[in-house]
């Protein structure tokens, strides 16, 4: 395996250093870099290549940035319903970590969203980033939780889930581009079927 590896970089004369970064208002940065040549000309710029990918991410980190192989997402998500003229965050699935989809959250972190219709517009908007970064960080950290269910308050103390791998992030991405396809595609045929013919 390892001679594969050596004489593939030796037969490209490229070799690729990266990382990928996120902070706790769920912004990505990728500190991916690629550098080479051939010969001496190959080690200096492997090795410039390498300098830069840990430079970006020694700048990201001291940004509050964490590698993404480190960092969690809080699961299931909590979506906004509103109900007449009252606004609720209620979980969209059921997670492994006790959450039942309906689920109406209360407050997470200690940050409390039972106030929410009462606040202003930019204080909405303050709040959502402060939820926001309780739901990524560090994963395995513990997040309290006080929900609603069923008319009854509950405690809960969970953890955040590991981010997907690169290789989920790409499949799901693909899978979004074709169905995305196939509903132009319908839409196409469908005003297509609509237009009269000539004849």
């Amino acid at each position: 395996m390892l001679a594969a590896c050596a004489a593939a970089i030796a037969l490209s004369g490229c070799m690729s250093f990266g990382e990928v970064m996120v902070n706790r208002d769920g912004q990505v940065r990728n500190c991916g870099t690629k550098g080479g040549g051939f010969g001496l000309g190959f080690v200096v710029g492997a090795g410039a290549a390498a300098a830069s990918s840990h430079d970006c991410a020694l700048t990201a980190e001291q940004a509050g940035y964490i590698r993404w192989s480190e960092a969690g997402k809080l699961q299931p998500p909590f979506g906004l319903v509103k109900d007449g003229q009252v606004t609720r965050f209620v979980a969209k699935g059921d997670g492994s970590n006790g959450v039942r989809k309906g689920d109406e959250l209360l407050s997470m972190g200690g940050i409390t969203v039972e106030d929410y219709d009462t606040l202003s517009q930019d204080e909405k908007l303050k709040r959502a980033r402060e939820l926001t970064r309780v739901q990524f960080g560090p994963k395995g950290e513990d997040i309290p939780l006080k929900l609603r269910r069923d008319g009854e308050v509950v405690l809960l103390t969970v953890k955040r889930d590991p981010m997907p791998s690169m290789d989920e992030l790409k499949v799901a991405a693909e899978k979004r581009a074709e169905e995305r396809k196939a509903n132009e595609k319908r839409k196409a045929d469908e005003a297509a079927a609509k237009v009269p013919s000539a004849t």
